[in-house]
């Protein structure tokens, strides 16, 4: 059973298949798919044993290419699983590859940025009411041009008559 906590994974014709013992607890399962990263645009047919050579360098514990749902083809990208963080970024930056932003850290800028937006929103109101504000206050006195085309307007009708 010791073998089972440091085999993630066995290669079998070109594919990986994943090893959990299943007197593993959720708590452990979940420590084997806490630390991933995606390998991305990998070329057209690749397969895992295509890859080993990386995993080995990058200390991953396993590297998972998958199928699509509606086919056997491969998806262009591979997952690569770590024992920890520490593992991940080294590989990461071995690499020369930024990390991905976790999902705190994307809510976050989410967040801020509705916030934003919201508060935008509340001044772009309060400008909408200003402006109707003085139009109405602008509407409400008679301008000197209106007035004049008013009295050139009834000089015509009287002189016509």
């Amino acid at each position: 059973m010791d073998q089972f906590e440091n085999t993630w994974a066995v290669l079998c014709t070109g594919h990986c298949l994943r090893v959990c013992s299943a007197s593993h607890s959720p708590d452990q399962r979940a420590i084997r798919r806490a630390h991933v990263a995606l390998l991305a645009r990998l070329p057209r047919g690749s397969v895992t044993t295509d890859l080993s050579e990386i995993a080995k360098e990058i200390f991953a514990k396993s590297i998972n290419i998958s199928f699509f749902y509606n086919s056997y083809n491969f998806k262009p990208y591979a997952y690569v699983h770590f024992s920890s963080a520490a593992t991940k970024e080294s590989a990461m930056a071995a690499m020369d590859m930024p990390p991905l932003m976790d999902w705190q850290q994307i809510t976050e800028h989410i967040t801020t940025i509705l916030e934003e937006i919201t508060h935008l929103t509340a001044e772009f109101s309060q400008l909408q009411h200003w402006v109707k504000w003085l139009e109405d206050q602008h509407s409400s006195q008679p301008h000197p041009i209106s007035l004049l085309s008013v009295v050139i307007f009834l000089v015509v009708f009287y002189n016509a008559f």
